[in-house]
C-alpha cells in the first residue's frame, strides 16, 4: 500500500506528463499479475483486451507467448490508466 501511494504522488515529469500513472500499473501489473520487467517493458496497447482483462505476453521466457487472466481489481487500474 505504501508504494502505491507513493507512485501515485510522484510529479509529472518533462517527458512524461503521465508519470504516476504509468508507474502505478507498472507496480499492480508486476504484483498482481507475476509479469517480469522485461514483459512489462515489452507490452503494447496491441497486447492489450481490456474489455477482457487479459494480456499478452509475447515471446517471453524460453521464446513462449502466454495469455494472462487481470484481477477485477488489476482490470480497474488498467482501464483508469487508458482513460488518463
Amino acid at each position: 500500500m505504501q508504494l502505491l501511494a507513493y507512485v501515485t504522488g510522484l510529479p509529472p515529469g518533462n517527458r512524461s506528463p503521465l508519470r504516476a500513472q504509468v508507474m502505478r500499473l507498472a507496480v499492480v501489473l508486476l504484483y498482481t499479475a507475476g509479469l517480469r520487467r522485461g514483459e512489462l517493458v515489452r507490452l503494447t496497447l496491441a497486447d492489450v483486451d481490456a474489455q477482457t482483462g487479459v494480456l499478452r505476453i509475447r515471446e517471453s521466457k524460453f521464446h513462449k507467448s502466454r495469455w494472462v487472466p487481470l484481477s477485477a481489481s488489476a482490470r480497474s487500474e488498467l482501464q483508469a490508466y487508458l482513460a488518463a
